[in-house]
């Protein structure tokens, strides 16, 4: 298939069903800009992803994605396929993706399948503002920032907690760090 990994997903309690593919990497679904049409997008295919996670309920996979090389980054949140659909739901899954643009690359689910974090960057890409993607939503409803490190000496980082209640905010510089555990239900 290629040189990028692909993603299934089977249930424990059926081992021996056929496994349900997720994601190709090699052919991630994702908005591109069109070289004709100034500003138009289209829905196109890329080799290859930064960072993907599985929400917490199995019924959706969040993926960001590098186009130009800069390291900034393009969110992509795809409907995970029900039991039974195969690798021919891709494209029905792909138009309910949902995307922001210019972010770090790293992603982490809130307490389910309805919030997904991301870090948004400064002028010098630095990791600096901490948002949650509110999924289902249109891009002008969105939430704003939740946090925003305002030293440029640090840089922002974050993950879920291994218990799945926090998300853990880290904020490192050269002599320094510290790490917050933000409640999921903190606005």
């Amino acid at each position: 298939r290629g040189p990028f990994p692909l993603h299934l997903r089977r249930r424990v309690a059926t081992p021996e069903a056929a496994p349900t593919e997720l994601l190709d990497t090699n052919a991630a679904p994702a908005l591109l800009d069109s070289p004709y049409a100034g500003g138009a997008r289209y829905l196109g295919a890329v080799r290859g992803v930064s960072s993907l996670v599985h929400s917490p309920g199995g019924g959706a996979v969040a993926y960001s994605v590098d186009f130009s090389g800069d390291e900034q980054y393009q969110l992509v949140v795809l409907r995970t396929p029900d039991e039974g659909e195969g690798s021919a739901a891709a494209s029905a899954r792909a138009s309910a993706q949902e995307t922001a643009a210019a972010i770090d690359a790293p992603l982490a689910w809130g307490r389910d399948d309805g919030e997904l974090f991301y870090a948004t960057l400064d002028a010098t890409g630095r990791p600096h503002r901490l948002h949650r993607h509110a999924v289902g939503r249109p891009a002008a409803e969105q939430p704003p920032p939740i946090f925003e490190e305002r030293d440029a000496r640090f840089r922002l980082s974050f993950r879920r907690a291994a218990d799945g209640s926090r998300l853990l905010l880290s904020l490192e510089s050269r002599d320094a760090s510290e790490v917050w555990a933000l409640p999921f239900d903190a606005e």
